[in-house]
């Protein structure tokens, strides 16, 4: 279907909406309408009709010329025409009415059929009918009743299907409803001499028609008739004619069927002659063309080369055969005017005197603007190049009080970029400077918008307005054909039965008007009707196309017709116990997936892939080469890339096998690898993420909480603020570093970094040089290797190496109570030694067992029975049994081989008994020790020391 109105031509193929239950595609088809001499013979299948129109026919004077229409002009609004009788003016301004004074708003600018949805455009948005539900084709054969064609061919309206094409004059139905009902009239049609002159707003058309006189007795006027109807007897009389009853020729009695000549029309030197039903007839008049050139003005003939001339044919310059008013076959060159460098804006900008002017821009430093352009002839082309790097913006309707203003057209600034071009036209009638045409490397595609249909009556076009629709009355607009026998005459009814145009029939001639628009295609249950401006609607059943096969709807019409379903009135259901089952040909048989906008949602299962989608996603996430066979992914923008992956969420990544991301913003790049939770980051293959803001770096590691961050392999984190930089560490708890291998650590604010290390309590740390350390408390700091400490707040030494020294502590209780108050109750060393006392000894034990405490009496046993009296001692009996035992009760053993040198037991018991005999003499030399200790420290006090 081929539309074509002021705006051009739009093609559509509604091949695919032909239907003939029948199967035989020929049957209903008209074969033929010719005019055979007098007789007129209509064919069909059905066989062919005769009707004998040679009652119509009268040429007394055998004169073939002198009945001839010699002009039909529409002058302004008044149908001239004229033959040899004279001009009959027939009044046409009725038919003329554009309330709104523009002449394009009601252009039909596009029909097309989008799948099975019938789209027609006009300026006033877009009508969408669904013809889906029509498709048929009942003979399995999809094309022999297709209409292969549809053209608007000029005014003639050419359909063609498998029996041929029809063509039909449309140029009678023409209306024009712009403000100006004479810018697209032929404003005269003279016959000056021989010349036949056709003028319309685009100028004048000369055609020499010289050839077709004949006068051979020199008399112009002998020849001439005139038509008149005896209104009495019902017939038509032609004065001075020869072998014409004086009663005329009754037309009473004719019963034939009445025929129209459609048209006439001149395609460059061929005039081609249409009538109702017949065969159109053609004449070449190239042999009638003129070659005059005129003054301006005047119409005189040029004379001299300084005047301004001009011609109402087309002019070729190389090129014997224009088909426009100037056809150049060669180059043409618009000379640059001298180059403009200014960088500020340009107002009342001088674009040359010439009605032709081309401009470049190469001096500018920086971008510049126009902001309007000096006033010119009308018509006058204007070419602007900016040869910089800048951009260059023309304001569009700039209110600057000089100069004329631009109109880009778009309804904003135009904005070039450098290296482009703009084409400028003056128009007077609007004082403005138009523009026709940019080349920009940047912007040579204008934003997309999209139609849609609100509530059946109201269309809307996105980032533009609305517009309800035409009301819903099918037959309102409908006009007839008629008929007047009485006047010999065919007439077009209003809509509301009124007159609207006539034809004479008598008069031979079809009056050609401008084209006409179709004004409304719409689909009222299975009927789809299409209205012409000014014409008859026209009606076709489509009810035998419908069909509710999806198998049929896919294929039909070949690959990519009828594979969409537009679900805008509820959703697409599925009912029954039987759901969907998608089957396919193989992994990477089939349509690649089809590039998905950014951010629209949609919903697909890739046979190809066996992948699935649901939801909407950015950055190509879900285009073909970012989907992984087998995989799965939901939600926005999630990602999975690789095969058997899983990503569902906001914004998370699955981007190696065997993968899934579950959450939001999480990026798997292991194998087989799970994240769930938020801002998580797996690098390493069989490992797992439960939580938020982790990140694991290496394989086979697991984290459960927030904001854990595992370096190595084979670690286990559960808690939050955790960081563990070795391999095989265990950590539990909150803000715990492990920086060794084999690390375990349970607790609060702890740093391990012995190898083989455990801590368990809170802010604990162990020595990067030590190994096997282990820690149960808090606030413990171990510097040695094999080190185990207990308690809290420990002192805290340096090992002297962290190989087995036996001067290093194995073994610490600690019992300090802050920072600044470090203590140990028991140290014991490597060698064995054991140190109960916070004092240098008793860190540092020198005997087996050390007891200091910095005090007297560091041991005390309770519950032993004493006599407070110096002769008692402690005895271990050979059980390790500890007694208290006065020494009196002692036994004295005797001498033997066994005695060592020196004093035996038995002189160690007579010297004990001795120093019992002689302990008063030993009390009184411990007090005069302790006289003379008084006396010397009073001399060094300075004091008299006679005195105790």
């Amino acid at each position: 279907l081929e539309v074509t109105d002021a705006g051009g031509t739009i093609t559509t193929d509604l091949s695919s909406l032909v239907n003939d239950a029948d199967a035989d595609p020929t049957n209903e088809l008209t074969t033929g309408v010719v005019l055979n001499g007098t007789d007129l013979e209509v064919t069909d299948a059905g066989g062919t009709i005769t009707t004998d129109l040679s009652s119509l026919v009268d040429d007394a004077d055998a004169d073939p010329t002198n009945e001839l229409t010699t002009g039909v002009v529409l002058n302004g609004t008044d149908l001239e025409v004229t033959d040899a009788g004279g001009t009959i003016v027939t009044d046409l301004s009725s038919l003329v009415n554009d309330a709104d004074a523009d002449p394009t708003n009601e252009l039909t600018t596009g029909v097309v059929l989008n799948g099975t949805d019938l789209e027609v455009t006009d300026a006033g948005g877009t009508i969408t009918t669904d013809l889906s539900s029509l498709v048929d084709d009942a003979d399995a054969d999809p094309t022999n009743e297709l209409t292969t064609g549809i053209v608007l061919n000029g005014t003639d309206l050419e359909v063609t299907d498998a029996g041929g094409t029809i063509t039909t004059d449309l140029s009678s139905l023409v209306n024009d409803a712009d403000a100006d009902p004479t810018n697209e009239y032929n404003t005269s049609v003279i016959l000056n001499g021989t010349d036949l002159e056709i003028s319309d707003a685009g100028g004048t058309i000369t055609t020499d028609l010289s050839s077709l006189v004949n006068d051979a007795d020199a008399d112009p006027t002998n020849e001439l008739q005139d038509l008149s109807i005896n209104a009495t007897n019902d017939s038509i009389l032609i004065s001075n004619g020869v072998g014409i009853p004086a009663s005329g020729i009754p037309l009473s009695s004719l019963d034939t069927d009445e025929q129209n000549l459609d048209s006439a029309t001149l395609t460059g030197s061929n005039l081609t002659i249409y009538i109702e039903n017949g065969s159109p007839a053609s004449v070449d008049l190239i042999d009638l063309q003129d070659a005059d050139w005129f003054v301006e003005s005047s119409g005189d003939v040029a004379t001299n080369i300084n005047q301004n001339i001009y011609t109402n044919g087309f002019v070729g310059i190389g090129n014997n055969s224009p088909g426009l008013a100037l056809d150049i076959a060669g180059d043409i060159a618009f000379r640059e005017l001298a180059s403009n460098t200014s960088t500020n804006a340009l107002s009342n900008f001088f674009a040359g005197t010439s009605n032709t002017s081309f401009l470049t821009f190469n001096g500018q430093v920086s971008d510049f603007t126009i902001n309007t352009i000096a006033q010119p002839s009308d018509g006058k082309l204007l070419v602007l190049q900016n040869a910089t790097s800048f951009n260059m913006t023309l304001r569009n309707e700039s209110a600057t009080a000089i100069g004329v203003p631009v109109r880009t057209m778009t309804g904003s600034d135009l904005i070039l970029t450098g290296q482009s071009t703009v084409t400028l036209i003056y128009s007077a009638s609007e004082n403005r400077w138009i523009v026709l045409a940019f080349q920009d490397e940047t912007t040579l595609d204008l934003d997309a918008q999209t139609l849609s249909l609100i509530n059946d009556n109201q269309l809307t076009i996105s980032n533009g307005n609305t517009v309800t629709l035409v009301d819903a009355d099918s037959t309102n607009e409908l006009q007839t054909l008629i008929v007047d026998r009485i006047t010999d005459s065919l007439y077009i009814s209003g809509t509301n039965g009124d007159t609207l145009m006539g034809i004479d029939l008598n008069d031979v001639i079809t009056c050609v008007i401008p084209p006409q628009n179709l004004t409304y295609a719409t689909l009222i249950g299975d009927t789809l009707e299409i209205d012409i401006e000014g014409g008859d609607s026209v009606r076709v059943d489509l009810s035998s196309l419908g069909s509710n096969d999806l198998d049929d709807a896919y294929d039909q019409g070949g690959p990519g017709v009828g594979r969409i379903i537009q679900a805008d009135s509820g959703p697409v259901e599925v009912i029954g116990g039987d759901g969907i089952v998608v089957s396919t040909a193989g992994l990477g048989i089939g349509t690649p997936i089809p590039n998905i906008p950014n951010g629209t949602p949609v919903m697909y299962f890739s046979p190809s892939k066996g992948a699935f989608r649901a939801g909407g996603a950015a950055n190509n996430r879900w285009d073909d080469a970012s989907v992984g066979t087998y995989s799965w992914a939901g939600g926005n923008n999630s990602l999975a890339s690789a095969p058997y992956t899983f990503a569902w969420g906001n914004g998370g990544s699955a981007s190696a096998e065997n993968a899934i991301s579950l959450g939001a913003a999480n990026t798997v790049f292991g194998v087989s690898s799970i994240a769930l939770g938020t801002n998580n980051q797996i690098g390493g293959d069989q490992s797992v993420i439960l939580g938020t803001n982790s990140r694991i770096d290496e394989f086979n590691t697991v984290i459960l909480g927030p904001d854990n961050y595992a370096r190595r392999r084979g670690s286990i984190i559960i808690g939050e603020e955790n960081t563990t930089n070795g391999n095989f560490e265990y950590v539990i708890g909150a803000d715990n570093i492990v920086s060794r291998t084999n690390g375990i650590v349970v607790g609060f604010n702890n740093v391990s970094a012995s190898e083989f290390g455990v801590i368990i309590g809170s802010d604990n740390s162990t020595s990067n040089l030590s190994r096997t350390s282990y820690v149960l408390g808090n606030n413990i700091e171990l510097s040695g290797s094999n080190e185990v400490g207990l308690g809290q707040y420990n002192d805290v030494n340096v090992p002297f190496s962290q190989s087995w020294d036996v001067r290093d502590r194995l073994f610490t209780i600690a019992n300090g109570q802050n920072a600044g108050n470090r203590s140990n109750a028991m140290t014991i060393l490597k060698s064995g030694n054991i140190g109960i006392g916070n004092t240098p000894e008793g860190l540092n034990p020198p005997n087996l067992l050390t007891l200091d405490n910095g005090v007297a009496d560091p041991l005390k046993i309770n519950n032993l029975a004493t006599d407070n009296t110096l002769t008692q001692i402690l005895v271990i009996d050979a059980s390790g049994v500890v007694h208290l035992r006065d020494i009196g009760t002692l036994p004295i053993p005797a001498p033997g081989p066994g005695t060592p040198s020196g004093l035996s037991v038995a002189d160690i018991n007579t010297l004990q008994q001795t120093i019992q005999q002689q302990q008063g003499q030993i009390d009184a030399l411990i007090q005069q020790n302790q006289d003379l200790l008084f006396r010397i420290e009073q001399i060094e006090l300075g004091n008299n020391p006679s005195n105790p």
